[in-house]
């Protein structure tokens, strides 16, 4: 079976790493299933015409990774001033097990100094 889940909602803006802290699906996550992890898809959303996302580094951790921890990045289009230029989903290949037990810890960080409201999703691909 393959399926995907929201692992992340990000709206984090500091250039220091902070877990995913967004109302929809805080870090950390738990798989359902013992499973694996192949694919992570990461989605930039708009929230304001003020929304700035210049790129963004993301950290997923789990003990039963190896590595222990996958790094993936996001770029934004721009300023979101009318009109706006859709933000690209960006898709990442991954092979990592998963088991119920083990939580997925998710950590971003901004590249630079000036994002203004961020509203990223972390969605994971699981086959079982």
């Amino acid at each position: 079976m393959i399926y995907e889940k929201l692992i992340a909602h990000i709206q984090e803006e500091g250039i220091n790493y902070a877990a995913a802290a967004g109302a929809m699906q805080p870090s950390g996550f738990n798989p359902v299933e013992k499973c694996r992890l192949t694919g992570i898809r990461v989605l930039p959303t708009r929230t304001a015409a003020t929304t700035l996302l210049d790129g963004k580094q993301i950290k997923i951790t789990c003990n039963t990774f190896r590595p222990n921890s996958i790094e993936v990045f996001v770029a934004g289009s721009g300023i979101q001033t009318a009109p706006a230029a859709q933000p690209i989903p960006i898709d990442f290949v991954v092979d990592q097990p998963c088991e119920p037990a083990n939580t997925f810890t998710v950590e971003s960080r901004d590249v630079n100094a000036s994002a203004v409201t961020n509203d990223i999703f972390v969605i994971g691909k699981f086959e079982s």
